[in-house]
């Protein structure tokens, strides 16, 4: 993705050259080696420059007016919205100056991130928060409730980063910014076609077509496509709709992973991904994800800091992600949002009731009585809260539980936020089920996930978080999607005619567990250690009653998302000496 950065004086003072320098050294550095020289853009009291990163990156857009001035982060030259008032379904960030206002925006998932604060009389916009961190202005000082959230894996507020005066642009927001101050207009996402789809049969046709137009508008223009495939559906699917559709000239390169059972894998998932790559005529490369020494640290990966919440398969990730930059791909395809196409038992059979659908209802609680027999469907959870539903209504299904590791000073507040958050999307299928797909939290996974790729020199794509495939399928009615009588069900009946029964009909694998247990076990020590020395800034945003539990399990999960938050803090302190570090001008 570009990198898109901007100066405003909202007094018409001019730009400060030193500290500008330091913020276009910074971008220049985060664009790394594939960064283009920056195109730059000036006005009384404005600068701004725009830095390509990826090969297919479109050139910035020019400007509708004299006097106006804008720079976009869009994946195609034509993903512009449909006049001003529209916001971006592809994935796209924009700063446009025009006079006494400056107007931020993205795009409906907010695939592509844009943050911004004030210094003064000046306001500071950039595409990742180090650029703006090289401004000696800017205040450095955690946003304490963002980074809980984030560390309990749960929505921090949607204008919030880490940094307590760095804002954030929400997804499918326009932020406009004035001197007196700034207006945020958000346009909320509405399902749709809904009522046109009058079966799972002609549903499973109309995702196969949304899912074939994202694998093409995700590729195009490449003539090389990396694959991180797995031995899931999920890539699957994009392995062979990007097969079917690639032209003579275009050539595809995958590279999986697995762990081996001899190691505590279920599956090793190099097998069957390596047998599909060869039936599809893709060039294939497998890694031991059992040679790869975890560290859950910042040793692995320089990450941006947009994210508090570290992967703990860092090391893993940049294995996979170095063997995909030496085939030197034009794009990556991933399965990032996938699990849109899953739902939570209980909303399928609520679902299902809902639109008595009785055949689905039998067919699901034969699945749980097979599975776990009748003394099991008399304990499952997820019925009980139907039967809940049945006698409460939907506020049984609406009742907001807050996450486990988050510490209980956050609770009020959060469910304050997640009670606003089902609100804005009532007029879903399953508001919970769409508020996660439309959060801060997926968002920024992809995003971050995008960056890391992207300075070794990978462009990321993920056609599951294409918006007219997100929309179709969290419009339509849960009991379709899957739930216990078969997991995934209406993408594996849309593939069923491409894929090989047994793809359609593999349980869920591929578990690292073990990969990360084994490794937990070897640094347990020296974590609980590091931890010990830092209870009481790690105290604010854990809950210790988790984290000191019976659960070995939870007990393991809170001690690694303990290091991992030091080992982000660490990484805060170096990029925030490093931008401030005294440099001259470029």
């Amino acid at each position: 993705m570009a990198l898109i950065l901007c100066w405003w004086s909202c007094d018409g003072a001019p730009v400060d050259e030193r500290a500008w320098s330091r913020m276009l050294r910074v971008a220049k550095r985060e664009a790394g080696d594939r960064g283009s020289a920056p195109v730059v853009r000036e006005a009384p009291g404005f600068r701004a420059a725009w830095i390509r990163t990826t090969r297919l990156e479109p050139g910035p857009v020019p400007a509708d007016r004299p006097e106006s001035c804008e720079l976009r982060d869009a994946r195609h030259a034509d993903a512009r919205p449909q006049g001003r008032e529209r916001t971006a379904t592809e994935p796209e960030a924009a700063i446009r100056f025009e006079g006494d206002r400056m107007v931020l925006s993205r795009d409906l998932l907010g695939q592509r991130p844009l943050v911004w604060t004030r210094v003064g009389s000046q306001v500071l916009a950039a595409s990742r928060e180090e650029i703006l961190l090289a401004h000696p202005g800017v205040d450095t000082r955690f946003d304490d409730f963002h980074v809980a959230c984030v560390l309990a894996w749960c929505d921090p507020p949607e204008d919030s980063t880490p940094f307590a005066h760095i804002r954030a642009v929400p997804a499918g927001a326009r932020v406009q910014v004035r001197r007196e101050g700034f207006t945020t207009l958000r346009e909320n996402p509405e399902p749709g076609e809904r009522p046109a789809v009058r079966s799972p049969d002609v549903a499973a046709r109309v995702l196969r077509d949304r899912l074939e137009a994202a694998v093409r508008r995700s590729t195009e223009g490449a003539g090389r496509i990396g694959l991180m495939l797995s031995a899931g559906i999920d890539s699957a699917s994009l392995a062979v709709l990007a097969a079917r559709g690639r032209s003579p000239s275009t050539e595809l390169v995958a590279v999986s992973y697995g762990l081996s059972p001899e190691d505590g894998g279920d599956i090793d998932e190099r097998g069957p991904a390596a047998t599909l790559a060869r039936e599809l005529g893709i060039a294939w490369s497998g890694l031991d994800a059992g040679a790869v020494e975890l560290a859950f640290g910042r040793a692995g990966w320089r990450g941006p800091v947009a994210s508090p919440m570290p992967n703990c398969f860092a090391e893993l990730k940049s294995a996979v992600h170095a063997t995909l930059a030496a085939q030197q791909p034009d794009v990556v395809l991933h399965g990032n949002g996938a699990d849109q196409l899953t739902v939570p038992d209980t909303h399928w059979l609520v679902s299902a009731i809902g639109d008595a659908a009785w055949s689905d209802v039998a067919s699901g609680l034969r699945a749980v009585v097979r599975d776990s027999g009748w003394r099991g469907l008399l304990r499952h959870a997820p019925l009980r809260r139907a039967v809940h539903w049945l006698a409460q209504g939907e506020s049984c299904l609406s009742r907001v539980t807050v996450p486990a590791l988050l510490a209980p000073r956050w609770h009020e507040a959060w469910r304050e936020l997640r009670n606003e958050s089902l609100q804005r999307l009532r007029h879903w299928p399953d508001p919970p089920r769409a508020a996660l797909h439309f959060s801060s939290t997926e968002s920024l996974d992809y995003a971050v996930e995008s960056l890391r790729a992207e300075a070794i020199g990978l462009d990321l794509r993920a056609p599951f978080r294409d918006w007219e495939l997100l929309r179709f399928v969290l419009g339509m009615p849960l009991h379709w999607m899957g739930g216990p009588a078969g997991y995934k069900r209406l993408l594996k009946q849309a593939m069923a005619d491409v894929l090989p029964p047994d793809w359609l009909e593999r349980p869920k694998c591929g578990d690292l567990t073990p990969l990360v247990r084994s490794a937990y076990r070897r640094q347990a020590q020296a974590m609980a250690t590091r931890n010990r020395e830092d209870a009481e800034w790690l105290g604010q945003f854990m809950d210790s009653a988790v984290a000191n539990g019976d659960n070995e399990d939870e007990k393991m999960d809170a001690a690694l998302r303990a290091r991992l938050l030091l080992a982000w803090r660490e990484h805060v302190d170096l990029v925030i000496r490093e931008c401030r570090r005294e440099s001259g001008p470029i």
